[in-house]
């Protein structure tokens, strides 16, 4: 028993609860055997889950988040989708939970998220969760100056807002934009904001009308040199090696035959977008869509830079991360933007070896959105920037958390959707106290069982590391590290 009473540790509630979302029949059966909490003592942590993801709630989260991070890391993005659930009812702590924010008079059909992902790597966290029946532009164009004003009010900043390209999403930036030959440029709350679209979501968007063009055919004219590229060629590739045990792509069936839900897999996507795929087309003397996929893989290396160093580990200079306002890859995005910009465009079997007008409007303004935003922090105080934070697969990834916390079910209430939500404020919150523990402290954190004493030797060794350390050249941190063992037969 602590002083306060408490029998359990946080981090012992927190991985009770974990349990006990997954699967309450078997957290009663651990229960015989471990000493656990009690369910109805997991209820009561639970109690005010009708709160959670609420506008007051919210500000209350991002004011104690806040409280731990300096001016710089209160600089943010502002990730917002939607995520299916089962339309259901449920009674708990005092409220009826189901019903949708913006018809309260209708059950909910889908749930918004807003994530806020803070600057140099802070924890990001969701924010504002509003279960919705019909999602309506004005609705979310309202959670959006609402969140960005209560952020401006904690002595944070709003610097771009990411979502995928729904015709929703298109017409809220529409909304928020400056001006028609800018249309990434938004103004919030007297903020100047960038819009992004994922660019996950538009290459995906590529592949897909890549596949559904009424030839198969996409033109690209880059720099007055027109590039074509062929989707039969890339099913001749498929065919010619889908018998072979070793073979020369990632090329599946799925990926060159995707259903309607095929089409939304990452995985797939990459399986086209990727070297192994432009060298094997080279190889097999398909040169022009070759050189088309290749055009097309060298923009999404450079937008999907996540850390420091890729371009050592990856022997890829592309990888790099961007110090430069003037850096040839950011014109080369620019460039890029240009070509997608002049396509025809069109819709159905209007559409003549183009993107669709949807794809092509969203995939250049996301192109030139990207490129003033590095500019931006690099004029800074940003030393470099990873452009490949600016994505929405964190909090994709945060919906696949809440459905696995939910017993790994697609189909989760509103109800089942807020207790995992509440979990994760209780990680969040126990990350951001061990960040805020100071060094003269560190020992409250360290395991119980370490009670060896350091001597003068040991002592002198931890005070040359730390200049040992600073000189490691940037190169040599970055490179792969090879370990290998013999094992006896």
């Amino acid at each position: 028993m602590s002083v306060r009473g408490k029998r359990y540790s946080t981090l012992v509630v927190r991985r009770a609860l974990e349990l006990y979302l997954s699967s309450r029949c078997c957290y009663r059966i651990l229960c015989d055997t471990l000493s656990l909490p009690h369910p109805r003592t997991l209820k009561l942590k639970l109690g005010r889950i009708g709160e959670v993801g609420t506008q007051k709630e919210c500000e209350e989260c991002i004011k104690t988040v806040f409280e731990t991070l300096t001016i710089s890391e209160k600089r943010c993005c502002l990730l917002f989708d939607e995520m299916y659930v089962k339309p259901s009812i449920q009674f708990r702590g005092c409220h009826l939970i189901g019903y949708s924010e913006d018809n309260p008079a209708e059950i909910a059909k889908t749930i918004l998220c807003f994530m806020i992902k803070p600057m140099f790597g802070k924890p990001a966290f969701v924010c504002r969760m509003a279960p919705v029946y019909k999602l309506s532009g004005i609705f979310v164009q309202n959670l959006i100056v609402e969140i960005t004003q209560t952020v401006a009010k904690l002595g944070g900043e709003i610097l771009c807002l990411i979502s995928d390209n729904l015709p929703t999403n298109r017409s809220i930036y529409q909304f928020f934009a400056l001006s028609l030959n800018e249309p990434w440029l938004g103004n919030i709350c007297n903020q100047s904001i960038i819009m992004l679209h994922d660019p996950v979501h538009l290459f995906k968007s590529i592949r897909n009308n890549w596949l559904t063009e009424k030839t198969g055919t996409i033109h690209l004219t880059l720099n007055s040199q027109l590039f074509k590229g062929y989707w039969k060629d890339l099913v001749s590739l498929y065919e010619k090696e889908k018998n072979n045990v070793i073979k020369l792509t990632n090329l599946s069936y799925k990926a060159i035959h995707p259903g309607i839900i095929d089409r939304q897999n990452v995985t797939h996507m990459c399986g086209v977008v990727n070297e192994k795929t432009v060298a094997a087309l080279k190889i097999c003397d398909f040169k022009e869509t070759s050189e088309f996929l290749e055009r097309i893989l060298l923009i999404w290396n450079y937008l999907n830079i996540k850390q420091e160093g890729m371009d050592i580990r990856l022997n890829d200079p592309n990888r790099a991360s961007y110090k430069n306002v003037n850096d040839k890859r950011l014109q080369e995005i620019l460039t890029f933007a240009e070509a997608v910009a002049k396509m025809p465009g069109g819709k159905g079997w209007k559409r003549n070896k183009s993107f669709t007008s949807e794809t092509k409007i969203s995939l250049s303004n996301m192109l030139y959105g990207i490129v003033d935003l590095i500019r931006k922090l690099l004029n800074e105080d940003h030393q470099y920037v990873l452009p490949g934070i600016f994505q929405t697969d964190r909090l994709e990834g945060e919906f696949g958390i809440y459905r696995q916390l939910c017993g790994g079910s697609y189909h989760v209430s509103v109800e089942e959707v807020k207790n995992s939500l509440r979990l994760q404020r209780l990680k969040l919150f126990s990350k951001l106290d061990a960040m805020g523990v100071p060094i003269s402290q560190c020992s409250i954190i360290q395991s119980e069982c370490c009670q060896l004493d350091l001597n003068e030797d040991d002592i002198s060794y931890l005070d040359t590391s730390v200049s040992s350390i600073d000189a490691i050249s940037d190169k040599r941190k970055c490179c792969p590290i090879l370990h290998f063992g013999l094992c006896p037969a």
